[in-house]
């Protein structure tokens, strides 16, 4: 969440971001387009795709943007293509999300996908 905060309050000193499993929930308005990539798993159960609340926070009660609403956010800030480029998110990067990725890094072993998250960074 601190990758898009930071996209957004230092816009002029940071190129891109790549958060992973997150939500944008502060209302910010970088000043310059900052190049992002999202990576969300439809799974997450911590983070939900498609944003609310989950009984699995830890902390303060929060209501998490969804993944959607963070994308169209970056797409009208950086001036971007509406329409995704769509892949198949067991074997290959690009995608708006990862079919069945839940709150965990893509591409190590435990996460039953084989997007290399670290590797596209």
């Amino acid at each position: 969440m601190m990758s898009f905060r930071a996209a957004c309050e230092l816009a002029h000193l940071v190129a891109a971001v790549a958060p992973v499993e997150r939500a944008q929930n502060a209302k910010m308005q970088p000043n310059v387009p900052v190049s992002v990539i999202i990576f969300h798993g439809t799974a997450d159960r911590l983070v939900p795709i498609e944003g609310s609340s989950t009984p699995f926070q830890v902390g303060p009660h929060r209501t998490d943007t969804s993944a959607a609403d963070t994308i169209a956010f970056w797409v009208g800030k950086d001036s971007c293509s509406a329409a995704p480029r769509h892949e198949d998110t067991r074997t290959a990067p690009g995608s708006r999300s990862i079919q069945g990725g839940r709150h965990i890094w893509p591409g190590v072993p435990m996460s039953d996908n084989q997007v290399p998250a670290t590797e596209i960074m």
